[in-house]
């Protein structure tokens, strides 16, 4: 390797020796004994790297454990991955970019076998996340796919994720269709990150659907932009045993006059606390399944465009034009 690697105190800086010059590239960590443990360097970049797909950084890791932990770091630059390839991430391997603005993973899915098995499929998404502790940092995912259905990144049970500082988004063509940017049955911790869905979708179109997942949802934005063909359009979509924690974080919609769900509980053993965030959604900003006592399910310190259906708790919740509501997220009647 023609790297030279340096730890200085939460950084790691990668100094690329060249005929013409040396570049330094400083990487910050994910913080927290993960980083302290990492002990190999695997490096993507446009030249002068050790690979330069990100596909294949990944698939040379055989040895990864949780006392053997690797980064895969990605140089600036737009990587475009081939059509019949999908990133699978494995355990304990950390995926690191340069800067969601600068690093950005490319996939486009539209010659690949329609998948007709629906969102919970793997082979739907554009990255899938090992069953084992990883990250994703730094960086731009985005994709498209022509027709079916189309995920950015499928949380499988038993996975344990987190993403901070990134992107992830994926466009579904006209045709046949339902988009997710996360697919999530494991656990997923988002952090200052942005996520993203939409398109032409003739079915449903998602930011995050839950399929009895455990999702924390801290600092980011989140955004669902269907057009006209779309049944629905729904922020974060809590199906069977699902829990959405929500944190000083927002859920909007754009384009078309589809129906806009921001946060919706389809079953009594779904769980959703929101707290500090900001939720538009032209339908309902909530949606909560009957019976849930305060501890299940409630609103804190909110504004929500709409009211809610459903049992929430709230306390000090406001629409979007000043009024606050009352405990049970609804529009005071008048004296």
């Amino acid at each position: 390797m023609n790297i030279r690697k340096i730890i200085v105190l939460s950084f790691l800086c990668f100094t690329h020796a060249s005929s013409a010059h040396n570049n330094v590239v400083v990487v910050p960590l994910l913080g927290g004994d993960n980083s302290r443990s990492i002990k190999n360097i695997v490096v993507v970049a446009l030249e002068n790297g050790d690979f330069t797909s990100p596909v294949d950084a990944i698939n040379s890791i055989t040895d990864a454990s949780s006392l053997n932990r690797y980064v895969v770091y990605i140089a600036p630059g737009q990587y475009t991955i081939p059509p019949d390839q999908q990133l699978i991430m494995k355990p304990f391997v950390n995926l690191v970019g340069s800067g969601k603005e600068v690093t950005t993973l490319h996939f486009s899915l539209s010659r690949r076998p329609p998948n007709t098995q629906g969102l919970s499929d793997p082979t739907a998404a554009l990255v899938v996340a090992s069953i084992h502790d990883s990250a994703i940092s730094n960086l731009t995912i985005e994709g498209e796919r022509a027709t079916q259905h189309a995920v950015g990144l499928h949380v499988p049970l038993a996975a344990s994720l987190t993403i901070r500082n990134s992107s992830i988004g994926i466009l579904v063509r006209l045709g046949p269709g339902t988009p997710a940017g996360i697919y999530l049955s494991g656990k997923l911790r988002v952090e200052s990150s942005n996520i993203g869905s939409g398109g032409f979708p003739s079915g449903s179109a998602y930011g995050i659907y839950s399929d009895g997942g455990e999702l924390h949802f801290l600092n980011s934005m989140l955004e669902v932009s269907a057009l006209a063909h779309a049944t629905s359009s729904n922020g974060i979509y809590n199906a069977g045993n699902s829990s959405a924690e929500i944190i000083n974080s927002s859920i909007s919609f754009s384009n078309s006059s589809v129906p806009k769900y921001g946060v919706v509980n389809t079953s009594n053993n779904a769980k959703a606390r929101i707290s500090g965030s900001t939720i538009l959604a032209t339908t309902r900003s909530f949606v909560a399944a009957t019976g849930l006592g305060s501890n299940e399910s409630f609103v804190n310190n909110s504004v929500l465009s709409t009211e809610v259906t459903g049992d929430p708790k709230c306390n000090f919740v406001f629409t979007n034009d000043g009024q606050e509501l009352d405990d049970q997220c609804k529009v005071p009647s008048p004296p």
